[in-house]
């Protein structure tokens, strides 16, 4: 997970989820990057422990983008848990580096993961259903690469800078309204 250590971010369900996996004889490691509010890491980190997956959640704090865009591909998926994302930049950035994202269905994130071919899209709050995406990738190394590759495809034709240039242009000449 990338983006600041919030409740609005949700990464209660992120670790939830890996405590599931964890419950059903699977370990499945989660880092969370991104700066946050002490109190709300405290409470991540104490979660983790009650939960017994301590030592499978792990947080960076924050970094430049360069050293983000950098090691995106040590990464398998990426997940956006936020159910409050307009555009959601991180997803965007995860996908353009091939990652697959396995966000909840809802705001931005809805727009932008295409279910079933640059990633998945669970109910919010369903965190069976989140933990079962997770689980399905870590069996699947062939799907995370197909998805990767659909990702990174996606965003280039859909989400590039000389797509809304394109469009932009042909609106303007045409004499559209912004």
């Amino acid at each position: 997970m990338v983006g600041v250590v919030h409740p609005i971010k949700n990464q209660v369900e992120a670790i939830r989820a890996i405590a599931l996996l964890r419950t059903a004889g699977r370990k499945a490691d989660l880092t969370i990057i991104g700066a946050g509010v002490k109190d709300h890491i405290d409470l991540l980190n104490r979660l983790a422990g009650t939960l017994g997956v301590s030592d499978s959640v792990r947080f960076i704090g924050e970094i430049s983008h360069d050293d983000l865009m950098g090691c995106l591909h040590h990464y398998d998926a990426l997940l956006m848990c936020s159910r409050n994302e307009a555009f959601g930049r991180v997803t965007i950035e995860a996908m353009s580096k091939g990652l697959p994202v396995i966000g909840a269905d809802c705001g931005g994130t809805s727009e932008i993961i295409s279910h079933g071919e640059t990633g998945f899209l669970y109910p919010p709050g369903d965190i069976d259903q989140l933990r079962g995406y997770i689980a399905f990738l870590m069996d699947s190394p062939n799907v995370v690469r197909i998805f990767g590759e659909s990702a990174k495809e996606r965003v280039q034709t859909r989400f590039s800078k000389e797509r809304y240039r394109t469009e932009l242009l042909a609106l303007v000449s045409e004499g559209g309204k912004l």
